[in-house]
């Protein structure tokens, strides 16, 4: 998934460990873990939309 979203493995782990990618998870099978790819891009965007947010205030 790191390819296609254009990241290094390490940080697909970190938004896992974080819990980012939680809603996105279709089946975890802890080595093979299967993502919904519509919903990693809407869990990316929702995180993005929250950072903006917490910076202006």
């Amino acid at each position: 998934m790191g390819a296609t979203l254009g990241v290094n493995e390490r940080t697909v782990r970190r938004w896992r460990t974080e819990g980012l990618l939680a809603e996105a998870t279709v089946v975890d099978l802890r080595r093979t873990i299967v993502y919904d790819l519509d919903k990693v891009f809407e869990c990316l965007q929702n995180q993005a939309l929250m950072r903006r947010k917490n910076q202006k205030n």
